[in-house]
């Protein structure tokens, strides 16, 4: 297992906290934790990850994630389960 060296992990937090602090605009029905942030391959069923380019297609296909931040382009190469979070700048 890959240690994260650049933050320590401080979550979970509520997913509607993070899209405040984002300025998302859309509001989620659910309540969802998120326990981290992961890469495309590495994220779980518990973590956010982001795609900002198309060369991630096939990892991102793939993802375990529960959320992902990405662009509205890139966000039809998301498994339906992951909750898109559509932004201007991933």
């Amino acid at each position: 297992m890959v240690t994260n060296q650049f933050f320590q992990n401080k979550g979970p937090f509520p997913l509607r906290k993070i899209l405040k602090e984002i300025n998302y605009k859309n509001s989620l029905s659910e309540e969802l934790l998120i326990h981290n942030i992961n890469d495309l391959q590495s994220a779980d069923k518990n973590d956010i990850t982001f795609l900002n380019s198309s060369k991630y297609k096939e990892k991102s296909l793939n993802t375990k994630a529960i959320a992902c931040i990405t662009s509205q382009n890139l966000s039809k190469y998301l498994p339906s389960k992951c909750l898109k979070i559509e932004v201007k700048n991933v």
